[in-house]
């Protein structure tokens, strides 16, 4: 009698060691699977903090270029204005070196031609044929 006590004592202790084993089996598969989660959701922090750093560089370069940016347009538009200026200060000069070339042109036709305010007397003569050239070709 002994004996099947302790023959039904070993088989209960087997059942038992067997349904622990089974718990434990799993607990491990369970335990796998959290780690195999947690891992995923740390790499997903990781690229998401990646991204956010990247994201963050764009948009102080961003941010500088808009910078650099709107102190080119300044520039620009201080250039373009000084151009501006330029051109009118150019435009009055040019009027001016128009009317004083005509000025001059009058004023050398009168004194090499002998039109008009031509008073020294010592007019050259041409022959007729070199006169009409003259006149054909002068300005």
């Amino acid at each position: 009698m002994r004996m099947k006590r302790f023959q039904k004592m070993l088989e209960e202790q087997k059942e038992l060691e067997n349904k622990a084993e089974s718990e434990l089996s799993g607990i491990q598969l369970e335990e796998a699977n959290i780690r195999q989660k947690v891992e995923f959701a740390q790499t997903n922090v990781e690229r998401i903090n990646g991204d956010l750093e990247k994201f963050e560089t764009e948009k102080t370069g961003l941010l500088e270029n808009a910078k650099n940016s709107k102190e080119d347009v300044e520039k620009k538009q201080h250039d373009i204005a000084e151009i501006q200026k330029t051109i009118l200060a150019s435009s009055d000069s040019h009027g001016e070196l128009e009317q004083k070339l005509r000025e001059s042109v009058e004023q050398k036709r009168t004194d090499v031609c002998g039109i008009p305010g031509d008073f020294s007397g010592n007019r050259r003569k041409f022959p007729s044929g070199v006169t009409d050239w003259i006149k054909k070709c002068s300005v």
